[in-house]
């Protein structure tokens, strides 16, 4: 955590795990902006 109690999700990486395939996955890099990237398709 940062030092004003913030998540720092640039050193956050989750794990999720697929039952079926027996793998684990993770989540990637960032794609986009919120609200800002889908008000150009307007």
């Amino acid at each position: 955590m940062r030092s004003s109690r913030t998540m720092d999700f640039e050193k956050f990486h989750p794990l999720a795990f697929d039952w079926m395939n027996k793998i684990y996955l993770t989540l990637g890099e960032q794609v986009g902006h919120a609200y800002k990237d889908g008000a150009a398709l307007r």
